[in-house]
């Protein structure tokens, strides 16, 4: 009874995952949408500029990478620096 209880909380624990963390532009870091903002995303075009959470269409646009030569996403945890 001990073993099967230990067993469902390792699985409950490693089941649940952990939201990926992001810079925003004023450096202060946010909690990303878990399932659904799956990297981070930092932008500059001269003009405007942000890092933020996001999704993988966000990072497949085109007119972002023209409009911004340091626009870039990545999936690792305050990889937007």
């Amino acid at each position: 009874m001990r073993s099967t209880a230990l067993l469902i909380v390792l699985v409950a624990l490693v089941s649940t995952g952990e939201a990926l963390r992001c810079y925003a532009q004023d450096g202060t870091i946010l909690q990303c949408t878990y399932g659904n903002e799956d990297l981070c995303m930092n932008y500059d075009d001269g003009t405007v500029k942000y890092k933020r959470c996001g999704m993988k269409d966000d990072c497949d646009d085109a007119d972002m990478k023209r409009e911004s030569p340091t626009f870039f996403c990545c999936r690792g945890d305050l990889c937007n620096k």
